[in-house]
């Protein structure tokens, strides 16, 4: 409508759509994105993982690896404050601690000892936007956590598969470098994030 329309055939409006649907696509691509399989965490094994039992399936032999040597475990929630306000794994029994910012620095030993699932929210716009932030998790990771495991959890899995994919290309980096020890990290996106938690794990937990 107007003096310049913009369509004037359904041809116009077809090739818009058309159009509208492939940038979109490609927008969804690159947002995911994917990350190998050795990265991502079934919401079953996820919830073993917490627990300490021992994993059913043999594809998750890091799994079983890691209950063998029952390192700590940190739990890093990339939804927004106010999301993570509304419902979170804070209140649940199998969290020991939960941190307002990321934890202390501890030396290797004390850190081995320590074991324990901690959880600490930090959203996805900030690892985007903060470079330093990354650095420091990943350092805290290797000397807090003792070479622990990091699982990284959203509201369905898709912003944590995208913070999961930032953190596996920092290692990278580091790896090519030389210059950190991030590579004894354990780096798990969990699939289906809370929602597949309230689905198949605790009924209870409040969804929004």
């Amino acid at each position: 409508c107007g003096d310049n329309p913009v369509f004037t055939s359904m041809a116009d409006t077809k090739r818009f759509l058309d159009d509208f649907h492939q940038r979109t696509q490609c927008a969804v691509r690159d947002y995911r994105g994917d990350i190998p399989a050795g990265h991502k965490l079934p919401i079953e094994e996820f919830h073993r993982l917490l627990t300490q039992q021992q994993t059913t399936s043999a594809s998750m032999a890091a799994v079983a690896d890691h209950l063998v040597k029952r390192s700590p475990i940190l739990i890093v929630d990339v939804r927004s404050p106010i999301q993570f306000g509304i419902a979170s794994l804070a209140q649940s029994p199998l969290v020991h601690e939960v941190y307002s910012s990321l934890p202390p620095a501890v030396d290797d030993e004390d850190a081995s000892a320590s074991g324990g699932v901690a959880l600490i929210n930090l959203p996805l716009a900030q690892l985007q936007s903060d470079d330093r932030l990354v650095d420091q998790l990943l350092q805290r990771a290797s000397t807090s956590l003792g070479g622990g495991t990091l699982c990284v959890l959203c509201r369905r899995g898709v912003d944590s598969t995208v913070a999961t994919r930032l953190l596996l290309e920092r290692v990278a980096a580091e790896s090519l470098s030389g210059t950190g020890k991030s590579t004894s990290i354990r780096i798990w996106n969990v699939e289906g994030g809370l929602t597949a938690w309230h689905q198949d794990v605790d009924p209870t937990f409040p969804m929004y």
